[in-house]
Parts: C-alpha cells; sequence; structure tokens
C-alpha cells in the first residue's frame, strides 16, 4: 500500500527546516564527498523509468519525463527535485502526472476556447489526482532506503497516475462525469474546452450550470465579468477564477445567462494570440533569456522611480487606497514570451493576521515584507496579462511591464472590495484546499465583523486537519485563531 501524503502545514515547516538546512550545507560546512544530489536524482529517474518502460512509457532524459501515446491522448509523468537538497540527507523527489491531447490542441487553434494553443486536458502533482488530495515527495538520499524509496514511487505512479490515465479511455465516461462532477486536477477552463471540441455545448451548459449553482460564493463575480467582458471583450490571457472562467465561456461558446438561462443579445469575439507553435531556443539563447532577464529587473528599478512602485527582487509592489498590490514579472527563459501576475489585499488583512499569529513586529518592517515574508497572508494571482516583446531591450521590456502592470492595477479596482476578496478566496479555497487560503478567509470574515463565520471556519478546518499552512510551535494557525477569536468574544461580554 502507498504512503498518504502530507497535508499543506506539513509541507510549509518541512520546507522552512530544508532552507536553513541547505543554508547549513552550501555555507557552514565542506561540501559532502560522493555521490551529489543531482546524480541521485538522475539515477533515480532512470531507475523508475527502467521499471515503466514495459508498460509503454519512452523516457526523455533531457526532460525528466515519460510519455506514452494512445490514438486519442498522451500520457506524461515528469520528475522535479528541490534547490534545497543537502546530499546525504535530502535529496526529494515530486512526481506529476498529465494528460494531453492533440486533438484537443487542433480544435482549440480552428475554434474560440478558452485555453487556445495548449494541448493540456488534465494532471498535476501526483497526490492531487486523487481525493483528498495531499502532498506526495520521495526522499533519496539515503543508499540503505533508496531502493525502497524508489519502488514506492514506482508503485504509486501505478496505483495514482495509470487509473487516472485509464479515465480518458472512455471519453463519454469522462463527458458524463464532468457534467455531474470536478474531476481532479482538471481546471474548469479546460473542462469547458473538452465537452465543446469532443461533446456538445448542451454539455458545456450543464457543466457550466452545475458550477454556478454548486459554488454561490462565485456568483457576484460572474456577473461582475460577464458585464464587464461583455464591453470590453474576454481578455486574452488564461483565466483561473471561476467566476471569471464562467463569464467567458458564456460569451466565447453562445451560452445563455448562467443565472437567468436568458440568450445574451451579443457575443464578442475572442481575441486570440498568436497560434504559430514557437520553435524551442538553443541553450545559446535560453543563456541570453537569462541575461535578459537580470537585466530586466535592474531596470525597473530604475525606471519605477516616479511611479509609485516600488521593486524589490524583481517584483513591483504598492500601496493602492488601502490595499496592497504586488506584480510578479516572468521572463520565460525557455521561450520568447513574458507576462505578469498581479495579486492584491486589503492592507488590515495581513495585521489581522500578525495579531493573531503574535508576530505583531511584522508591522514594523518594510512593506517589501508583505511579498517575501514567511508570516504574511497568501492570497492567488487575479489577473494575468501577457507582454508584447517583440524587438524590446531590456529597457523597453521593463516600460512594458510597468505599462501593463499600471493598466491591470486601475482594471483590478474595478471590483475591489473585502467582500469580493472573500468570494474569491473561498472559490479558490474550495477549488484548491491543500493551498494556504484559509488566513484570507477568516482574516476577511474578521475585517468583515463576521466573526462567529470566522469560528465556524476555523472549526471545520480543524475537524478537516487543515492548519491554514502556518505552524508556530505545536499550535496552526487553525488552533491559534480559535484561541484569537474566542478570547476576542470573552473580552466582548
Amino acid at each position: 500500500m502507498i504512503r498518504r501524503g502530507k497535508q499543506f502545514g506539513e509541507v510549509v515547516r518541512d520546507t522552512a527546516h530544508r532552507k536553513l538546512r541547505a543554508a547549513a550545507a552550501r555555507f557552514g560546512r565542506a561540501r559532502a564527498r560522493g555521490e551529489t544530489p543531482r546524480q541521485v536524482y538522475l539515477a533515480a529517474c532512470q531507475a523508475i523509468a527502467d521499471a515503466l518502460a514495459n508498460d509503454g512509457f519512452e523516457y526523455a532524459r533531457s526532460r525528466n519525463a515519460l510519455r506514452r501515446k494512445t490514438s486519442d491522448f498522451g500520457f506524461h509523468i515528469h520528475f522535479q527535485s528541490s534547490h534545497h537538497n543537502v546530499a546525504g540527507e535530502l535529496v526529494k523527489m515530486i512526481i506529476h502526472a498529465g494528460v494531453t491531447s492533440q486533438a484537443l490542441k487542433t480544435w482549440r487553434a480552428a475554434h474560440p476556447c478558452l485555453m487556445s494553443m495548449s494541448d493540456g486536458v488534465a494532471g498535476g502533482q501526483i497526490g492531487n489526482l486523487v481525493k483528498p488530495e495531499s502532498w506526495m515527495e520521495w526522499n533519496l538520499a539515503s543508499v540503505k532506503e533508496r531502493k525502497d524509496e524508489i519502488a514506492d514511487a514506482v508503485t504509486a505512479i501505478r496505483e495514482l497516475a495509470y487509473p487516472y490515465f485509464a479515465r480518458f479511455s472512455d471519453v463519454g465516461a469522462v463527458r458524463a462525469r464532468l457534467v455531474a462532477e470536478d474531476v481532479p486536477s482538471m481546471w474548469l477552463a479546460s473542462a469547458l474546452d473538452f465537452l465543446m471540441c469532443f461533446g456538445s455545448r448542451d454539455e458545456v451548459l450543464a457543466l457550466a450550470r452545475r458550477v454556478f449553482l454548486e459554488k454561490e460564493q462565485i456568483r457576484e463575480r460572474y456577473r461582475t465579468s460577464l458585464a464587464q467582458y461583455q464591453t470590453l471583450g474576454v481578455p486574452p490571457y488564461l483565466l483561473a477564477a471561476h467566476g471569471d472562467v464562467l463569464a467567458a465561456a458564456t460569451l466565447v461558446f453562445g451560452l445563455p445567462d448562467l443565472e437567468t438561462l436568458t440568450p445574451l443579445v451579443s457575443v464578442p469575439v475572442l481575441r486570440r494570440p498568436d497560434l504559430n507553435t514557437p520553435k524551442p531556443l538553443s541553450r545559446a539563447e535560453q543563456k541570453a533569456r537569462r541575461t535578459l532577464s537580470k537585466s530586466v529587473a535592474a531596470e525597473l528599478r530604475a525606471r519605477a522611480k516616479g511611479t509609485g512602485w516600488k521593486v524589490s527582487q524583481g517584483w513591483l509592489f504598492r500601496e493602492d487606497s488601502g490595499w496592497f498590490v504586488e506584480v510578479r514579472p516572468i521572463v520565460h527563459l525557455a521561450q520568447r514570451n513574458s507576462w505578469l501576475e498581479l495579486r492584491a489585499k486589503p492592507m488590515s488583512i495581513d495585521p489581522i493576521f500578525w495579531d493573531i499569529t503574535e508576530t505583531q513586529d511584522a508591522a514594523k518592517l518594510p512593506l517589501s515584507f508583505r511579498v517575501f515574508g514567511a508570516f504574511t497572508v497568501t492570497t492567488p494571482a487575479i489577473a494575468r496579462a501577457e507582454i508584447t516583446e517583440g524587438s524590446l531591450d531590456a529597457g523597453g521590456l521593463a516600460d512594458a511591464i510597468l505599462r501593463v502592470a499600471q493598466s491591470e492595477l486601475e482594471r483590478s479596482r474595478h471590483d475591489r472590495s473585502i467582500e469580493a476578496f472573500l468570494a474569491v478566496m473561498q472559490e479558490h479555497h474550495a477549488r484548491l484546499p491543500s493551498h494556504p487560503y484559509l488566513p484570507a478567509i477568516v482574516c476577511a470574515l474578521i475585517l468583515l465583523g463576521r466573526r462567529e463565520n470566522a469560528r465556524a471556519v476555523c472549526a471545520s478546518a480543524r475537524t478537516a486537519h487543515e492548519s491554514g499552512g502556518f505552524l508556530m510551535g505545536s499550535r496552526s494557525f487553525t488552533d491559534l485563531a480559535i484561541a484569537w477569536l474566542d478570547n476576542a468574544a470573552a473580552t466582548t461580554h
């Protein structure tokens, strides 16, 4: 029997410990002799590939990935390690599994869709392929235990990934399941595209309507996004929030309003990027991309002066009318494209979190702590925008990033309220319970004066063994929040 994975709180705790151990290994002692973590990791990848070769998987050593194709789908298993490995102590292996479809990619290239230029169907970290989701990893450092770890990883692939892949041998069954319930590790946008490609518009409407009715917290986001997209058009970048995805699907696929089922008067055309698949970059070109990325970060620091944006480690951030906004620019190192992601949260969220976790001194730290600090409220990206590079140099690309960041900042102000923030956090937490969005939900409820609701959320989280992603000694955020709320209730009575 395979081991169950870790919950997010355990992952956070272990990651913090490993970072300290990695730092000590690099700077506090002589380099260990013998096998390096990379050698151990690559040998383990090869051993797993050899074990699965008889199952029809081909191993691409350059990508540390296994691949198997059928007439309809491609099945991929990818390996990942860690920068925090320590020779003789930690050599981490993480396994991801995914499903692709050339037929779906071809259909997306020819039709309005939600995930253009992608052959992706579903997949993710192997522990998230089943319910309940968990984080799974293997430690290959011990010579004595390595053989058992590799055997356990092979077993996990066969017991988790193979049944997941087998689902797609019957497309009709996948269509029926999507209409009735969610498929683990299948994004809503991908599920809707899948049904439109392999099924029918009626099935797309059934899925969209089910999600709309099941998730009350996304309905207001759906309404506002639908009205916005009807006026401005559907954004060209990939949407993640359920309310945004449903609004886009309503327009792109010609669905009736999901709330009233009345036909919509007009359907704007989805703005599509260039569908030509880019050629892979050479090693020299990838090296140039890394140099460009570093240069853009330096240029941003210089060019952001006087714009209201602050820059640290290449990230933009600022306070904006009582909200903390951060923008992460990303210069892709393996392709010629760049994009940015924007996050926003009320400035008053983190102080409540610090009060609950008894880390009030964090309020005295620079504003950048809210971007990089370990004890801050985590939120998902609410916007992703592509940057048109063209022939821009580092300075021109930095200017373009600042322009797009400012545009996305202004766009984010249209639906900015604590209620809307709470709805987005609840939606993401429902879809990705292993992610640390519980503190954002609890602190937002406290800000809204709904402490009884916050207490109920914490009680449910404790029953589900959710820590909230933070541990202070033996006490989790959930424990600390319940104690804080109980003390606040006692004080007010």
